[in-house]
């Protein structure tokens, strides 16, 4: 009898460390799912790394704030029982899946939080996400865009997405020998392992989707700034006086027209005849004016929907239906 209970106690420990260095390593915060739903992808930011009898829960970025590499780490211990882990001062059952841990509390078993696990990257597969810059076509399975990052902490949709709303906060950090992207899109924020690198091809693992891959591809630099400089207004008059507010006091109707006129680098704004000068310049791909001091504003960039040698044809961000276009014409 004596032997038969050593030889349970042997076993049930060789299992318990089984399971423990099955822990080990780092998982993502995948999803969670109620019985009969469907996956709800909150798009949470959130680590969980176990070494040894230790754990890490990670929260990566505060979007709130903009500091995107801010990294807030807690540090505490977890205990394993027979399907049970002690963590976060809770017991939760949990389950292996494929390349997955499934969570869920006693009280509530119809709910599960899965977890997916982020391999370390090898020298063959780490990523220089220094590379990050420019123009490029993004495409996803249920999404396709073509963004410009413009500095290190901004990008701006150029394409058909995020037309009057299109600028975002964006940033890269690195833990486990991984290079995270994180990604703001006003709605949703999410972070995704960059997988590859080079000057005209960035993979991204989309933890929020498995086994689904984002595509980044560069796209050829234009440039047309030579074309905007000079002045443009509103017009031509007869057609749209008749749809303007009222003349301010002592304004003449013709200044109640918005012009602009660009030069190198500053642009001045006429608007019911009150001048504003801003610096501005061009995406990598020609296709957007942004103006860098109230990028985050209503009018604080451009879509350029038709450029000649006479016409400019804008929607303004933040005022950007199509009925909304800024019809420009060149008089000097």
């Amino acid at each position: 009898m004596r032997r038969f209970l050593i030889l349970a106690l042997v076993f049930l420990l060789l299992a318990s460390c089984k399971e423990s260095s099955k822990l080990d390593g780092l998982w993502f915060l995948a999803y969670s799912k109620v019985e009969g739903e469907k996956p709800y992808y909150s798009g949470k930011r959130l680590l969980l790394h176990i070494d040894g009898s230790d754990v890490y829960t990670i929260s990566v970025g505060n979007f709130g704030s903009g500091k995107l590499n801010e990294i807030i780490i807690d540090t505490s211990e977890y205990h394993i029982g027979d399907s049970v882990i002690r963590l976060w001062s809770e017991n939760l059952q949990f389950t292996f899946g494929e390349d997955s841990l499934i969570m869920s509390h006693p009280e509530n078993q119809n709910e599960i939080l899965v977890w997916n696990s982020l391999k370390k990257m090898t020298s063959e597969t780490s990523s220089n996400a220094g590379c990050i810059s420019g123009a490029y076509h993004i495409k996803s399975v249920d999404f396709s865009d073509t963004i410009d990052f413009i500095n290190d902490s901004i990008l701006i949709h150029t394409g058909v997405s995020n037309v009057n709303w299109p600028t975002e906060s964006w940033g890269v950090f690195k833990y486990y020998d991984i290079d995270f992207f994180l990604f703001n899109s006003g709605f949703q924020s999410w972070m995704a392992p960059v997988t590859m690198c080079t000057g005209d091809t960035i993979l991204f693992e989309n933890l929020y989707r498995p086994k689904h891959v984002i595509e980044m591809f560069k796209i050829e630099s234009v440039s047309r700034q030579n074309q905007l400089i000079g002045t443009w207004r509103q017009g031509p008059p007869d057609s749209i006086l008749k749809l303007l507010p009222p003349p301010l006091p002592r304004v003449p109707e013709i200044d109640r027209l918005i012009k602009m006129t660009f030069h190198t680098d500053s642009v001045t704004i006429y608007r019911y005849g009150r001048p504003e000068t801003l610096k501005w310049d061009l995406t990598s791909d020609g296709k957007r004016i942004y103006f860098i001091d109230k990028i985050k504003e209503k009018w604080g960039s451009g879509k350029i929907v038709r450029l000649t040698d006479d016409h400019l044809f804008l929607r303004m961000s933040g005022n950007s239906m199509e009925e909304d276009t800024l019809k420009l014409f060149r008089v000097q």
